[in-house]
């Protein structure tokens, strides 16, 4: 080859190099202006966009929001996801004939053993719970989805009988229907969804979580408004809580933190701004507070406050920041009642450095629910949302204090 063609070579492969990369650089700049696609659609048609399509604009919010224990608490099973043991101590006996045993093989098995002989044998397929006080789990049979029997206690470090159900059996049938699904998953699709015991549902249209939707609600055509405009700077097609009444905002937290309520309306249609009491009746009588318990209903136990009735403003919002992973941030939360009762001298016990940021273990103390109980093992404690004065509680940190 000529030293003249050597160069015009060179020179067309150079060319051709540089050509490629605007052209892929102006490709990458097409990419931001396609529109998403639903990764789900309600049953009103309203489609889904899943937390991941937020990043972009939220970034901040988004990397805080992963990490809360509302996000966190239901998601497919993945090994490292588990807090259970599977080699050691993977064995949970109930009585002389009925034992479970976890075992991790080509996935997660759960199964379950009548004298010697193996009953039921089932994957785990789904997680329950953040993991800050434990996890259940869940399998699918076909279309169907069922709990698994044994739990796991995160306080204990050991395997438990899943809540409710009996030593003297072995039990893979309980179903898991939409009134369970509401409050740990930001949608579920139901193959009857105006049949509330049905526990069949369209495996690709669950977005597992409590995620940024579940709030703000279905979000495909406010982040297309966004990504197809990316001079648009107002919010468009999404609800803006701040602009909602206190009531309404009160109902979305109400949705999940009011205790069991009886399904009025299809499941996974409430939406922010709602009457929350169009959708879910309580199974309670709402000025009963004396049997509130204290791990299903903070809405009732808050609005059965002093604090919450002498307020025109106190919500639930007033105390935590859902985009944020908030636990056992009391010194936090206490700076929220300091700002209210910052004449902190009149505390009828004279203030310590230490009691100064931590209003929380005595006015919404740690107190032990009836709503959770295990066969064979004490009942757990769950700090209650009535802010009060809890006078042997008060006493005993006081004591404690003073040592």
């Amino acid at each position: 080859m000529s030293k003249a063609v050597h160069t015009f070579t060179l020179f067309i492969l150079g060319f051709l190099m540089v050509l490629l990369f605007f052209v892929r650089c102006d490709f990458g700049q097409k990419n931001e202006l396609v529109p998403a696609e639903p990764i789900a659609k309600a049953y009103d048609g309203m489609a889904f966009a899943g937390s991941e399509s937020c990043k972009s604009c939220h970034k901040t919010i988004y990397e805080n929001h992963v990490n809360t224990p509302h996000y966190q608490t239901s998601h497919k099973v993945y090994k490292d996801s588990m807090y259970g043991d599977f080699t050691d101590k993977n064995t949970l006996k109930l009585n002389d004939s009925i034992h479970f045993i976890m075992t991790a093989e080509d996935v997660l098995y759960q199964s379950g053993f009548k004298d010697g002989t193996l009953i039921q044998k089932e994957p785990f397929d789904v997680v329950i719970g953040s993991g800050t006080k434990g996890q259940t789990f869940l399998y699918w049979k076909d279309s169907k989805l069922y709990q698994l029997p044994v739990s796991y206690l995160v306080g204990k470090d050991k395997w438990i009988h899943s809540p409710g159900y009996a030593n003297d059996r072995i039990h893979f049938n309980r179903a898991v229907v939409p009134n369970c699904l509401e409050c740990h998953a930001t949608y579920a699709k139901n193959h009857l969804p105006m049949d509330f015991n049905s526990n069949s549902y369209i495996k690709n249209e669950i977005i597992w979580g409590v995620d940024c939707e579940s709030c703000h609600g279905p979000a495909l055509k406010h982040v297309n408004a966004h990504r197809l405009d990316p001079e648009l700077k107002k919010a468009k097609q999404i609800s803006n809580i701040a602009s909602l009444t206190r009531q309404q905002q009160l109902d979305a937290c109400a949705k999940c933190h009011s205790g069991l309520r009886k399904p009025l309306n299809m499941p996974f249609t409430f939406r922010t701004g709602d009457k929350l009491s169009s959708f879910r009746a309580p199974n309670y009588r709402p000025l009963d507070t004396t049997s509130i318990d204290v791990h299903g209903n903070q809405y009732g136990l808050l609005t059965a406050s002093e604090c919450f009735k002498k307020s025109e403003a106190l919500n639930c919002t007033t105390c935590h920041n859902t985009h944020k992973n908030e636990r056992r941030a009391i010194a936090q939360f206490s700076e929220k009642c300091i700002s209210c009762h910052n004449a902190i001298e009149s505390h009828t016990t004279k203030l310590n450095d230490q009691m100064k940021t931590n209003c929380i273990d005595c006015h919404m103390p740690s107190l032990t629910t009836s709503a959770i109980t295990f066969n064979g093992l004490d009942s757990i404690k769950i700090r209650t949302h009535k802010i009060g004065i809890y006078e042997d509680i008060s006493k005993q940190i006081n004591q404690f204090l003073e040592q």
